[in-house]
């Protein structure tokens, strides 16, 4: 019997296992922390290397919002120096003209940033960064985007799957 193959829109059920094993162990490594008191900045290193590793991407990064209302990366990992870094990045955006032409509370997947049909500002900016594929997950509590997650493929467009990105907001 041969194993389940991928397809764009389907992971192999050994995928699938590594996925829900590398979510235990994030989990299980944030439990074994708990009783102490957690300093944030290490965590979303954590983080942040352990997404783009289990994703298996070439640039993992968490973005904030900042008081002057710009999307500021504040901690990444890249699989290799080779990939472009994003570190301290700043987005200027206004969040309210943003949430009237899509839902932040939502993730956005771009399985090729040169596609003609995207609005030629992200084409630049994915272009800047290197990227060639984007999902944003926005990490929420209570109704309240507190930041976002980005996952970035930057050697060839890829479909993110529904399954890759109902993991992710599982986390």
């Amino acid at each position: 019997m041969q194993p389940a193959k991928e397809t764009p829109q389907h992971l192999s059920l050994e995928r699938k296992l590594k996925l829900h094993e590398a979510r235990e162990s994030i989990i299980g490594r944030l439990a074994a922390d708990l009783p102490k008191s957690i300093n944030l900045d290490t965590f979303l290193k954590v983080i942040v290397a352990e997404l783009g590793q289990m994703m298996e991407v070439d640039r993992c990064d968490i973005i904030k919002l900042s008081p002057e209302g710009e999307l500021v990366v504040s901690h990444e990992w890249r699989a290799s120096d080779s990939v472009p870094s994003s570190i301290n990045v700043h987005v200027p955006v206004d969040v309210a003209t943003l949430s009237q032409y899509i839902d932040i509370k939502k993730p956005i997947r771009i399985n090729d940033t040169s596609a003609s049909t995207l609005d030629h500002k992200v084409r630049f900016f994915a272009k800047s960064l290197g990227t060639r594929s984007l999902l944003i997950v926005p990490v929420v509590l209570d109704e309240e985007v507190l930041g976002l997650i980005g996952l970035h493929q930057t050697r060839a467009p890829r479909v993110w799957t529904d399954e890759e990105v109902a993991f992710l907001v599982s986390i």
